[in-house]
């Protein structure tokens, strides 16, 4: 009984060696070899064709590394001739490595398929590269009526942007007119009806963006508007009010204002900030949410209007100083200064009577709010040397004068 099932054994272990054997023998063919080294020399050769072809590449880009200049629109400049080149050397590398990649998948596919053992692999590989194949044709043909649309929203935005433009322009040639609206609107008012239809039409072509209904792209769209509502409250709080700012008037670029207490002209006025250059030459740049939120003088305002800046100075007089002459001083400190009105004509008023003296008051008109220090300090020199030439002090503010009795 033993001795059969020992045959049995040695009978069936020589079957599977002698069915393993044709087996390699069949995969190991001659016409199998010889396709297998073909192939091989084949990928050998474009691998050392791709190297020699891309090193031309490389020493073309070296050698004209000169010729190219940066990449500008205008006045402004894109891309940088030195970040050209850099860019141009990677996209070199990636391509090379895409070439690689798609010569060693076609490799190993025929490879696989010449060899009956790995044929399935060689099927594995064929399926997946059908597969993105297929899926690269179905995204493309689908997204055609897609791309149409966002033509055209894209061309239709923009000559709804022209259209604006050729209004604006003829609201500032005054070939158009509206009543009520302001000459100085129309820029500002162009450029927040740019934003909002821009705005419009990126929403418009949200929903056809391939993969915009992907949980993925939902949940990065949902991250980026958090991140903008909680960051950005300051900027649109601002925004706001520089839109109320423009339609209040309370100022415009060039005049010579006061806020708070922060004097100067207005250089500058923007959606989120404005920007004053006081007399010393200093720029200032305040928040418009701050702006609103303070009480603002326009001294160019009263100058421009009929009723003119009236500039005061207040001095204060001892009792003994006879009123009249203190007036008719006060009067000939400003008279044929000239940024100064003769006409109207300045004139003094007594605001108070204090323990020691009387307070004086001289109101003058002027000519230019720019200079409103300057002003002031050359009307304080012209009365400081006026009351010195005719003996009469001044007592504001208040001090104690020990004179030496003979």
């Amino acid at each position: 009984m033993d001795t059969n099932k020992l045959e049995n054994y040695n009978q069936n272990l020589s079957t599977g060696i002698n069915n393993e054997l044709q087996d390699l023998s069949q995969n190991l063919g001659l016409n199998n070899l010889i396709n297998f080294a073909l192939a091989t020399s084949i990928f050998s050769l474009s691998l050392f064709v791709l190297k020699k072809v891309f090193q031309k590449v490389e020493q073309y880009i070296d050698l004209n590394t000169d010729s190219i200049s940066d990449l500008s629109f205008k006045d402004l400049v894109l891309i940088e001739a030195s970040q050209f080149i850099s860019s141009l050397k990677i996209l070199k590398k990636v391509l090379k490595l895409l070439i690689f990649i798609g010569l060693l998948y076609f490799y190993l596919t025929y490879v696989f398929n010449i060899f009956p053992t790995t044929q399935g692999l060689a099927l594995l590989l064929i399926n997946y590269m059908a597969k993105l194949a297929q899926f690269i044709y179905k995204t493309t043909i689908g997204f055609i009526p897609n791309l149409l649309t966002i033509s055209f929203i894209v061309l239709f935005t923009y000559y709804v942007l022209k259209l604006t433009k050729f209004i604006m322009k003829a609201l500032f040639l005054e070939k158009l007119i509206f009543p009520g609206f302001k000459r100085e609107w129309i820029f500002p008012t162009f450029d927040i009806a740019k934003f909002f239809i821009i705005i419009f039409a990126i929403i418009m072509i949200f929903p056809y963006l391939p993969g915009s209904n992907s949980p993925a792209f939902k949940g990065v769209s949902v991250f980026i508007g958090l991140l903008i509502t909680m960051g950005a409250g300051s900027a649109i709080a601002n925004i706001f009010a520089g839109i109320v700012m423009i339609y209040m008037s309370p100022f415009k670029v060039g005049d010579y204002v006061k806020v708070a207490d922060i004097s100067g002209k207005i250089i500058e006025m923007g959606l989120l900030v404005t920007r004053i250059k006081t007399i010393k030459n200093e720029q200032i740049t305040i928040t418009n949410s701050n702006i609103l939120s303070k009480d603002i003088i326009n001294y160019s305002a009263s100058v421009d209007s009929e009723e003119k800046l009236i500039l005061h100075i207040n001095v204060g007089l001892g009792y003994d100083a006879p009123s009249e002459l203190v007036e008719n001083l006060l009067i000939e400190s400003c008279k044929d200064y000239q940024f100064t009105l003769n006409d109207p004509s300045p004139f003094v008023n007594i605001t108070s009577f204090e323990q020691s003296f009387i307070n004086y008051e001289l109101n003058v008109y002027v000519t230019d709010a720019h200079i409103l220090p300057r002003i002031k300090s050359d009307i304080h020199k012209n009365i400081l040397r006026k009351f010195n030439e005719n003996s009469i002090e001044i007592l504001s503010p208040e001090f104690i004068n020990i004179k030496k009795q003979n």
